[in-house]
This record gives C-alpha cells, structure tokens and sequence, in this order.
C-alpha cells in the first residue's frame, strides 16, 4: 500500500505544478503582444531540436533543420501579417 500512496503524492505534486504553469502562462499571454507571442510558440520546435542535439542520442539532420528553418520563418511571417492591418497600418497591440 506505500506504493500507492507515493504514486498519490507524485500525481499530486505534478497536479500543482502543471497548474502554477498554466496560470503562469495565461497571465503572461494577456501581459504581451500577438506577435512575441506567436514568435514564443513558433521556437518551441526549435528548442526541442537543439535540446536533442544537445543530449546526443538524435544525431544532426540537415533535413530536419531545413524544416524547422521553413517552419519558423512561415511562423514569423504569419504572426507578422496578423498584426498588420488589411490598411497596411501596424496594429497596435
């Protein structure tokens, strides 16, 4: 039975811990603009690419990086246009 009152304690600690983060997370998403926003998201792929090179059990693919390249770029390019307004003024966030 101590297994499963471990097993309890851990769910429940990762509970609390996922919680503070979302709320973290919805607090930061009103606090700045659309485009930092979509910028934050769109290297998240990014990291984790660079953080498996860096741990050294996926080795460097060019393709890979190619891709992510043409992801963040279409990324920022579209976080870009939507905050342009359709009478190419900026809009203000």
């Amino acid at each position: 039975m101590r297994g499963d009152w471990t097993i309890a304690v851990v769910v429940v600690i990762g509970f609390a811990i996922m919680a503070f983060l979302v709320f973290a997370m919805q607090k930061a998403i009103s606090l700045i603009s659309t485009p930092t926003l979509a910028a934050i998201t769109a290297l998240g792929p990014v990291f984790v690419f660079l953080f498996q090179i860096v741990e050294g059990r996926v080795d460097y693919a060019p393709a890979s990086m190619t891709r992510l390249t043409i992801y963040f770029a279409g990324a920022i390019l579209a976080a870009y246009g939507g905050a342009r307004r359709p009478d190419r003024k900026a809009a203000q966030v």
